[in-house]
């Protein structure tokens, strides 16, 4: 038995002109992408890593659905491995807004176990641009009006 564990918050830093639009989201769907997202645990634990989005139109469940990509560097290449999905809703909202090109996702930790088959858990932080924080309070505002 094995456990992988790493915060990954002060090794990547908001790039100028962002901030945090959400402070702890987890990655989606990673029960269904267990060996993939192992293995980015697994390796996030000793390689530099990342987290990219990127939309799937075609995608039969979800014309919304938004993959997360773990980018793993490794000597003169980054290895893309798919490991789950943005939240059905908030994947909704950025593809109806054409939010993508002004957020990005900030990896916050990775944790993994290989007992009994294995679990996994990856963090991120949802980051933007200042000037379309706005745009995400209202969406925010709007998700806690429906669900109170």
């Amino acid at each position: 038995m094995a456990f992988y564990k790493k915060v990954h918050i002060g090794e990547q830093p908001i790039p100028e002109g962002y901030q945090i639009y959400s402070p702890a989201l987890m990655v989606q769907g990673v029960q269904f992408r267990k060996k993939d997202a192992i293995k980015f645990a697994k390796l996030a634990v000793s390689k530099p890593v990342s987290l990219i989005f990127e939309r799937e139109p075609d995608n039969p469940e979800d014309k919304n659905a938004i993959k997360i990509i773990g980018c793993i560097s490794a000597r003169k290449e980054i290895k893309k491995v798919h490991i789950g999905y943005v939240e059905r809703e908030l994947a909704k909202w950025i593809s109806e807004k054409n939010m993508i090109e002004f957020i990005t996702p900030r990896l916050c930790k990775t944790y993994a176990g290989t007992k009994n088959g294995g679990y996994v858990e990856i963090g991120y932080q949802l980051i933007g641009t200042k000037d379309m924080k706005h745009k995400y309070k209202s969406y925010k505002d709007n998700v806690r009006s429906i669900h109170t």
